[in-house]
């Protein structure tokens, strides 16, 4: 299975590059907009494919936890 992301992330970075890129307003579009490498664009695509359902619940509810602390910290400071 692995190998199968390799190859979707190495098509969808190489269609970027070559004598005709594709050229459009998405994630890689703007990575590119910004200087990333075409190694650095693969590693990228690969990291966005291995994140599950699971894992994005999680990292959201973390997100959540700590701008609620970063607004009870900036609260607290304001009452002070």
């Amino acid at each position: 299975m692995t190998n199968f992301y390799f190859s979707v992330a190495n098509a969808a970075v190489a269609e970027r590059f070559g004598p005709s890129p594709v050229i459009r307003k998405d994630m890689l579009g703007s990575f590119l907009s910004h200087g990333l490498t075409r190694e650095q664009l693969e590693s990228e695509t690969l990291t966005q494919m291995s994140v599950n359902p699971g894992q994005l619940l999680e990292r959201f509810m973390l997100w959540i936890n700590l701008q609620l602390q970063w607004l009870k910290c900036k609260l607290e400071a304001e009452c002070q």
